[in-house]
């Protein structure tokens, strides 16, 4: 990551080929009081570690409902949907710009026996009135 040029630090954000070299971490984290493998990789804002957004929002974002179809627009590696379909039954949708993210997703959603709950689509956000789909 070049820590001189911000633009090349945050393209995999916004590119679905970044030119930075794609090496992963792997690390034990804690989510809301579960134990779980993540991997993140230093072409992101957050290198070794949960990134701060993340762990706001799992510190204090209210729980999920019950039921609902859950849409995660960024989804990255796709750990927030995998848990929550893990440990509270939601269905969702994660999309990311990045084939490498969604290549991973698709992987683990597999792995995990979850494709009956969870999809992950290469797209943006800006594309997402022609699924003609609703989420809660």
């Amino acid at each position: 990551m070049n820590a001189q040029d911000p633009h090349k630090q945050a393209e995999q954000y916004f590119t679905t080929s970044p030119s930075s070299a794609d090496v992963r971490h792997e690390m034990h984290v804690t989510l809301r009081g579960h134990e779980a493998d993540v991997e993140t990789s230093n072409g992101v804002f957050s290198g070794g570690r949960v990134d701060l957004g993340t762990s706001v929002l799992l510190r204090h974002a209210p729980m999920p409902p019950a039921h609902g179809d859950f849409l995660d627009i960024g989804c990255g590696w796709g750990y927030l949907l995998l848990e929550a379909a893990k440990k509270y039954k939601v269905r969702g949708t994660g999309i990311t710009l990045s084939h490498e993210q969604c290549k991973a997703f698709r992987k683990r959603i597999k792995a995990e026996g979850l494709e009956d709950v969870l999809t992950v689509r290469l797209m943006d956000y800006r594309d997402l009135p022609r699924m003609k789909k609703q989420f809660d």
